[in-house]
Formats: structure tokens, C-alpha cells, sequence
């Protein structure tokens, strides 16, 4: 072979190994990429499901059994009692940034509502009336939300707080709640706090890392073909 001809060989296999190695880069990058996002989406589903149940359970640390019973009582809504609850539900929603906070009481196939929070910005017409009475199965949209609804009644009746979040995902968007017993003296629930914080930013924020990886990957294509 001449050396003309064994420079131009040295070449090629020098410039497909060049691809090679930038080919393996890119398929690292992508791999790399995924695991990161399946780590980030995790990581942040777990805070954000520690975030709403540890805000049912402060918010429920608020209120006495004197105040359900103040509240639940006849006209309770007119007492100071109430106001002073709903004071504080407003001002720990806001500062948590919760989409929606409410105190109520449990039944197997329903709730009594005892407070419903407003705060700026709210629509006054989706406020929750006071010892409004609602069934778990007009509130549910899917077979999943009811069996939620149900284990919130389980839990109410075993005085414990939800262990793991409701996920909601439908017109109104996609949230996470949980609820969170208020306990007499002796452990035994009289009422619960229902939370709701909002998952949206964190979907954004998945699904711009997601549309950052499919470009990676439609790169990576690209140099192959």
C-alpha cells in the first residue's frame, strides 16, 4: 500500500473512531440525563408529599377539642372561637401556600364541614358553607378518589394522620392532599384538617427537563443517520 493511500486508511478509521467516541459521549449524556431525571422526580414528589402531610398535621396542632366543640356547636359560626380558627387556617394556608385548607369531621360516607379558609384571590362562590354535609361519592371523579375518601375515614377512626398523599389530577389540576386528625386528651379524633398543596410547578419543571432530554436524544439520532 502506498503512503499516500495508508494516510488516507488512517485517517477514516481516526475519524470513526472520533464518532464513535462523541456517539458514546452523547449516548452517556443521555443516559446520565434520564437517571437524573427519574431521581429529581422522585426526590421531589417525596418532599412535596412530606410538605402537605406535615402541614395537615401542624395546621390540626392549632385547634383544642374545646374549639370543635365551641365550633360544631349551635350558631358556632357566629362565635369568637370561629373566627379566631379561621383567622389562623388563612394565615397558615397562605404562608404554606396551600390551595386549599378546611376543617371537618369524617363519616363513612360523607363529611360535616366545621370552617373553610379565603384568602386573596379565592372565589368567594367556592368557599365550603359551614356544616355543609358532603358525600364522599359527589366529590369523587374516579373509583381511586372515593377509595381515598374512604381511607380518610379509616384513618379518622383509628386516629392517625394520612401516611401517604391523595393524588388528584383532573380539570382542577394536579395536586396532592392528606389530612390530619385534631385528638382529645385521650388520642381519639373529633375532627380532621384536610390539606391541599398544588404539583404543578413541579410538573412544569419535569416536563422541561423531560423536552431537554428528547432533544438530546433527537441529536444523538440525527448523528447516527
Amino acid at each position: 500500500m502506498k503512503k499516500g493511500q495508508t494516510s488516507t486508511v488512517r485517517f477514516k478509521l481516526q475519524s470513526k473512531l472520533m464518532t464513535a467516541v462523541v456517539l458514546l459521549g452523547l449516548a452517556l449524556a443521555l443516559i446520565i440525563s434520564i437517571l437524573s431525571y427519574l431521581s429529581s422526580k422522585t426526590a421531589l414528589e417525596e418532599q412535596y408529599a412530606t410538605r402537605v402531610i406535615m402541614a395537615a398535621k401542624s395546621s390540626a396542632g392549632y385547634i383544642t377539642t374545646q374549639d370543635i366543640a365551641e365550633i360544631s356547636s349551635q350558631n358556632g359560626n357566629q362565635t369568637a372561637t370561629y373566627q379566631r380558627v379561621v383567622d389562623n387556617l388563612n394565615a397558615f394556608r397562605k404562608s404554606n401556600e396551600l390551595v386549599y385548607l378546611y376543617l371537618m369531621i369524617p363519616r363513612e360516607d360523607s363529611m360535616l364541614i366545621l370552617a373553610d379558609t379565603f384568602i386573596e384571590g379565592d372565589d368567594p362562590a367556592n368557599v365550603l358553607p359551614y356544616r355543609a354535609v358532603l358525600k364522599y361519592s359527589d366529590l369523587a371523579t374516579t373509583p381511586e378518589q372515593l377509595a381515598a375518601y374512604q381511607k380518610m375515614y379509616t384513618d379518622f377512626s383509628s386516629n392517625r394522620a394520612s401516611d401517604t398523599p391523595q393524588i388528584t389530577d383532573n380539570e382542577y389540576g394536579y395536586m396532592y392532599g392528606a389530612a390530619a386528625p385534631v385528638l382529645d386528651q385521650n388520642g381519639k379524633s373529633v375532627a380532621m384538617i384536610s390539606t391541599t398543596i398544588s404539583m404543578q410547578e413541579v410538573r412544569d419543571y419535569l416536563n422541561r427537563y423531560l423536552l431537554l432530554i428528547v432533544a438530546l436524544s433527537t441529536a444523538t439520532i440525527a448523528l447516527l443517520i
